[in-house]
């Protein structure tokens, strides 16, 4: 699994974001809240479907679940600190496609999958979460950089965990964690770019489809 390259096209995504500009760190941080709030369901969506022979497995995801406890609401805290409110930013299409498949992926393919999704933002936040956390922290202050300071000293041990996992998956199942992989990533970067375009000239947030550019009003 090609779990390096992925997470270097984050990483990419990532760096191509004026974090400087306060808008642009603001939707990110709105998406984050949007999507972030589902992270627990998923979690226990998940867990909830492995049987008893993978009961270390289970107990896994119940542990993770609860410590991603209410941490949406340290990025709607952090955005707040920016002068925004939800109201601000509606969600983004790519924020829903993003949760929207997990759900549909641990239902009508498998649970494994999800690992794919565990992997790829744990492994973005191992990679460039202590290098956001301080991009935020200089350029707002470090009451807009909680959520990234949590997460990129949380996710180190939860990569770790599921790197164990990931070794002794039952037969078949590393294809499904690993288009899950391909299909966060390409959603996550989605995101991103949507994040890069709000700082543009003062444009307002707005819905389009792949057919239509983002137009000043």
């Amino acid at each position: 699994m090609k779990v390096n390259d992925k997470i270097a096209e984050l990483v990419e995504s990532v760096e191509q974001v004026p974090w400087r500009d306060k808008k642009a760190t603001a939707a990110f941080l709105a998406q984050t809240y949007y999507y972030s709030r589902h992270t627990t369901r998923v979690l226990a969506l998940a867990g909830s479907r492995f049987d008893f022979d993978n009961h270390n497995v289970h107990q896994r995801f119940i542990r993770h679940c609860a410590e991603e406890m209410n941490h949406e609401r340290l990025a709607d805290r952090d955005l707040a600190s920016l002068g925004y409110s939800l109201k601000d930013f509606p969600e983004f299409p790519s924020t829903r496609a993003f949760y929207q498949t997990h759900y549909h992926t641990i239902e009508h393919v498998s649970p494994w999958s999800i690992f794919g999704y565990i992997v790829a933002l744990e492994g973005l936040a191992v990679a460039k979460g202590e290098w956001l956390y301080n991009e935020i922290r200089q350029h707002h202050g470090e009451k807009a950089a909680s959520f990234m300071k949590v997460h990129a000293a949380d996710d180190i041990e939860h990569v770790k965990e599921a790197e164990k996992i990931l070794a002794s998956l039952p037969p078949g199942e590393m294809k499904n964690v690993e288009q899950h992989l391909e299909t966060t990533c390409f959603l996550y970067r989605a995101m991103l770019g949507e994040v890069a375009a709000c700082a543009s000239k003062g444009q307002k947030i707005v819905t389009f489809d792949r057919h239509e550019r983002k137009k000043a009003v």
